[in-house]
């Protein structure tokens, strides 16, 4: 069961990494005039989204192939997720122009990347140290 979680969330953050990167980088480099699109965007909170993007891809990758960097990996992620919510609250409250859908999208990308944490600790360390201890 933890095998078929582990590579269900592996899957899930690649295509949530592929996914990541098509729309960010799509405001990046403003492909498809997507800049015009999105209005009243936040680059940096774009930009860390777009670096989160290639850790995905990499995390999941190790995620699925049982390496442990994947842990260090999505904490990574994460820790620029909230250092990137922390600044946006800091923007935000400067008066900032934004949209207010930034914070669903922070916390949603916030809540994947703790779920693919959690289930890189859950699925690879422990089942470590459970296999240590049965030999």
């Amino acid at each position: 069961m933890k095998n078929l979680w582990r590579i269900m969330v592996g899957l899930g953050i690649i295509a949530f990494g592929l996914m990541t990167l098509y729309l960010s980088g799509s405001v990046i480099f403003d492909l498809f005039g997507m800049r015009a699109k999105q209005g009243n965007y936040v680059m940096f909170v774009i930009i860390a989204n777009f670096i989160c993007g290639f850790l995905y891809l990499i995390g999941g990758y190790k995620l699925l192939t049982r390496n442990l960097q994947a842990k260090k990996i999505f904490g990574y992620a994460l820790l620029i997720l909230l250092l990137t919510f922390i600044a946006f609250l800091i923007y935000v409250q400067m008066g900032g122009v934004h949209k207010t859908d930034t914070f669903k999208a922070l916390g949603v990308r916030t809540t994947t990347t703790t779920i693919a944490y959690i289930t890189t600790f859950y699925t690879l360390t422990i089942n470590k140290k459970s296999s240590k201890k049965d030999i």
